[in-house]
C-alpha cells in the first residue's frame, strides 16, 4: 500500500514538475532574454512533447507558437491558420480567457502584417475592452494597445498611436515589464522620429537602448539602428556612421546576408556624402561576395554604387545604372527610394551637362521637398504637444494615486474635464500650424532670396559683393586681434581663347572645375568668391603669408594636374597672394594682389607670385 501511494505521489510530483517547467520556458520565450535563435529552439522543445497531460500548459505552448509565423510569406498562411484552429480548441478545452485574448491579439497582428487593417484594428480593439474590465488582465491589455499602436503609426494616425502606446507603458508598468517598457520606448522614439522631431526621439530611443542592454542583443541593435536613422535624417552623419559600426558585427552575426548588405549599403552610402569614397568602397566590396536576392536591396546596390560612381567622376559607368534603373521606372518606389534616384539623375545630368534632365529631376525634387517642408511644420509641433501631454497625464495619474480616498471622484471629473481640454487643445493645434506654416513659408522666401543675392549662380560661391564683403570684415577682424590675414586672387590661363574654341558652355565648365579645386584645398574658415567672369578672390582669415603661398601652390597644381570638362582639356591658373600690412586698407591690399597677378601673368602664366 506504501509503495503504491508513494508511486502515485512521485508520479503527481513529475507532472507538477513538468508543468512548471512549461510555463517557465513559455516565459523565457516573453522575457526579452533569448534571441529569436534561442527562441526558436525553445519553442521546438516544447512542440515535441505536445500534447501535454495539463490542458493549460497544451493550450498555452500553441498560443505563444502564433508569434513564430512570418504573416507576410504566403506559404505560411495556410499553416497560420490550421494552427490557429488547433489553439482555439484547445484553448476552449482549458477555459483560460486570458490565452484567449494572447491569441486574438496574436491573430489581428498577422492580419495587420497581410494587409487586412481594418480586420485587424476591430480584433484589437475587442481585445483591449474586454480586458479593461479585469485588472488581472493587463498584461492582454497592454499587448493589444502596443499591436494597436503599431497599426495607427503606420496609417500615420500618431496621435492615436501615441495614446495606445502610451496604455500599453502605463500597463507594463504596473506589472513591473521592463524589457516590454523598453520595446514601448522604441515604439515612441519612432512616433517622434516619423514627426521630424529629432530630440524627442533621441531622447526616446537613447533610454530604450540603456534598457535592452540587459535583454537579447537583437532588440538592442534594432534600437540602435532606429536611432543611427534619426541621426543621418538630421544630417548628423558622424554620429550615425559611428552607432551604425557599433551594431555590424551583430547584425552580421543574426542577420541574413541581406540584413548584412543592406547595413554595409547605409555606412557605403554616408561615407559616399562625406566624401570618404576610399571607405565607401570598401563596404561595397565586403557586400560583393553576399547572396542578394530581393529586387530592393537589389536596387539599394545599384543607387549606392552609381552614387560613388558619380563621385569618383566614372560618368559612363553611372549612365549604364541610370539606362538600367529607367528601364525599372514602372516600379512603384518609396519616396526615400525616388528621392535617391532624382538625386542621382539631377548630378549626372549636371556633370553630362544635360540642362533639359536637370531641370525635370531638380523639379520633381522640388515637390518632394515642398511635401516634406509642410510635414515637417505640421508634424514637429503634434509631436512636442502628445509628449507634453504624456508628462502632464502621468504627473495627473501619480497625484490621482495619493489621494486614494476619492480616486474615483477624482478619475470620473478628470475624464469629463479631458472633453473639453481635448477639444480646446485640437482647435490651438489647428491655428498653431496654420501660424507656423505661414511662419515657415515667409521664413523659407526670405532665406532663399537672401542666399541668392550673396551667390554666384554659376559656381554657387560667393558672388563680388559677398566676398568683398567678407574680405572687410575678416582684414577689421584681423587688425583688432592683431593676427594675421591673406588674400589670393586666381585668374584661368587663356580663358578667352577658351571660350572662342569650344563655346561659352564648356567655358562656363572650365570654371566651374576651377571652383571645385579651389574649394578643396581651403578651409571652412576661408571663403572664395567670384569677383570677375575667370576671376576669383580666396580670403584666408588669421593666416600669413607662408601658408597662403602653399594654399595657392595646391590649387595651381591640382588645376594643373587634371583634365577639365566633358572634353578634357587642359587649363592652368595664374595666381598673387598677399599678406594684408598692419593698418592697410582692403582696397589697398586687393591692389596689391592684383599687382602680383599680373605679375604671374607676365612671368608666363601657370605661376604663383607672392
Amino acid at each position: 500500500m506504501f509503495k503504491l501511494f508513494f508511486g502515485v505521489f512521485c508520479c503527481l510530483l513529475c507532472f507538477g514538475t513538468l508543468a512548471n517547467a512549461v510555463k517557465e520556458d513559455v516565459e523565457k520565450i516573453l522575457s526579452g532574454h533569448l534571441t529569436s535563435g534561442q527562441s526558436r529552439e525553445l519553442m521546438d522543445k516544447l512542440e515535441r512533447n505536445l500534447p501535454y497531460s495539463s490542458l493549460l500548459d497544451t493550450a498555452r505552448v500553441k498560443t505563444v507558437k502564433c508569434w513564430f509565423y512570418d504573416s507576410q510569406n504566403d506559404k505560411n498562411h495556410i499553416a497560420l491558420n490550421d494552427l490557429l484552429t488547433d489553439a482555439n480548441q484547445a484553448i476552449k478545452k482549458a477555459d483560460s480567457p486570458k490565452l484567449k485574448l494572447d491569441l486574438e491579439t496574436c491573430q489581428a497582428f498577422h492580419l495587420y502584417q497581410q494587409g487586412k487593417v481594418s480586420t485587424a484594428t476591430s480584433m484589437t480593439k475587442n481585445v483591449i475592452s474586454a480586458s479593461s474590465k479585469n485588472p488581472e488582465l493587463y498584461y492582454q491589455y497592454a499587448t493589444a494597445n502596443l499591436i494597436l499602436g503599431r497599426i495607427f503609426r503606420s496609417q500615420g494616425s500618431y496621435q492615436q498611436a501615441f495614446l495606445a502606446f502610451q496604455q500599453a507603458y502605463n500597463s507594463f508598468e504596473q506589472g513591473g515589464f521592463s524589457y516590454d517598457k523598453a520595446l514601448i520606448l522604441k515604439e515612441i522614439g519612432l512616433i517622434h522620429a516619423d514627426l521630424h522631431n529629432f530630440l524627442l526621439a533621441e531622447e526616446q530611443l537613447q533610454r530604450a537602448i540603456n534598457e535592452l542592454t540587459n535583454y537579447n542583443e537583437q532588440e538592442w541593435y534594432i534600437a540602435t539602428d532606429i536611432l543611427a536613422q534619426a541621426y543621418e535624417a538630421q544630417g548628423n552623419y558622424q554620429k550615425a556612421i559611428m552607432l551604425y559600426n557599433s551594431i555590424l558585427p551583430a547584425v552580421t552575426k543574426y542577420e541574413d546576408d541581406e540584413g548584412s548588405a543592406y547595413l554595409l549599403f547605409k555606412i557605403a552610402q554616408i561615407n559616399i556624402q562625406l566624401n570618404e569614397l576610399q571607405e565607401a568602397k570598401q563596404y561595397l566590396n565586403q557586400a560583393r561576395d553576399l547572396t542578394l536576392n530581393s529586387e530592393w536591396i537589389k536596387f539599394i546596390q545599384s543607387i549606392t554604387t552609381a552614387e560613388w560612381l558619380i563621385k569618383k567622376s566614372r560618368l559612363d559607368e553611372a549612365e549604364l545604372l541610370y539606362l538600367d534603373f529607367e528601364q525599372n521606372s514602372s516600379q512603384v518606389w518609396s519616396v526615400d527610394s525616388l528621392t535617391r534616384f532624382l538625386e542621382f539623375k539631377r548630378e549626372l545630368a549636371v556633370q553630362k551637362s544635360n540642362y533639359q534632365q536637370e531641370a525635370l529631376a531638380q523639379r520633381e525634387l522640388l515637390k518632394i521637398a515642398d511635401k516634406k517642408v509642410q510635414e515637417i511644420a505640421d508634424n514637429t509641433l503634434l509631436s512636442q504637444r502628445l509628449a507634453f501631454d504624456w508628462d502632464q497625464q502621468k504627473r495627473e495619474i501619480t497625484r490621482l494615486k495619493e489621494s486614494s480616498e476619492v480616486k474615483e471622484q477624482l478619475l470620473n471629473l478628470a475624464n469629463e474635464k479631458a472633453f473639453w481640454q481635448i477639444a480646446s487643445l485640437l482647435f490651438s493645434i489647428g491655428l498653431i500650424l496654420i501660424l507656423a506654416y505661414i511662419t515657415y513659408k515667409q521664413t523659407q522666401h526670405k532665406q532663399r532670396f537672401k542666399t541668392l543675392a550673396l551667390k554666384d549662380e554659376l559656381t554657387d560661391i560667393a558672388n563680388r559683393r559677398a566676398i568683398f564683403a567678407f574680405k572687410y570684415n575678416a582684414i577689421k577682424k584681423s587688425e583688432f586681434l592683431g593676427s594675421a590675414c591673406s588674400l589670393i586672387v586666381i585668374d584661368i590661363d587663356h580663358f578667352k581663347q577658351v571660350n572662342d574654341t569650344y563655346g561659352h558652355d564648356i567655358g562656363d565648365e572650365v570654371i566651374i572645375s576651377t571652383v571645385k579645386f579651389i574649394e578643396k584645398n581651403i578651409r571652412q574658415t576661408d571663403c572664395a568668391g567670384r569677383v570677375g567672369g575667370e576671376e576669383f578672390l580666396v580670403v584666408l582669415p588669421n593666416t600669413a603669408l607662408s601658408f597662403a603661398h602653399e594654399v595657392a601652390q595646391r590649387i595651381r597644381e591640382n588645376i594643373e594636374n587634371v583634365t577639365h570638362t566633358s572634353l578634357h582639356i587642359k587649363s592652368t591658373v595664374s595666381i598673387g597672394v598677399v599678406e594684408v600690412k598692419a593698418g592697410e586698407a582692403p582696397k589697398d591690399a586687393s591692389r596689391r594682389a592684383d599687382e602680383k597677378l599680373y605679375a604671374a601673368k607676365n612671368a608666363g602664366r601657370n605661376k604663383v607670385m607672392v
